[in-house]
């Protein structure tokens, strides 16, 4: 059984540890512009985890279907640049 009083304190020290955050309008822009740059940044990085599934789909049916795997199909090439290893 938790106690209400240690509950309390429980989530004041939680609450102690959240950024202040005043509602002026201009740090709600602020906010809204950081936010739209996260959410723009999580797109493009989700689209590149998906352009690396499809690549590892396409690679996994070749070689199912006797096609052997190169070492670009196994790296890949958006990645070997990304690593900066020689072609």
């Amino acid at each position: 059984m938790t106690h209400p009083g240690t509950l309390n304190e429980h989530i004041a020290k939680i609450r102690a540890t959240f950024p202040q955050i005043s509602l002026s309008p201009r740090s709600m822009d602020v906010l809204l512009a950081e936010q739209d740059s996260t959410a723009t940044e999580m797109a493009s990085r989700l689209e590149g985890l998906t352009a690396h599934f499809d690549q590892m789909s396409r690679a996994l049916k070749d070689e199912e279907s006797g096609h052997p795997l190169s070492e670009d199909d196994i790296i890949g090439r958006s990645t070997r640049q990304m690593l900066l290893l020689p072609s």
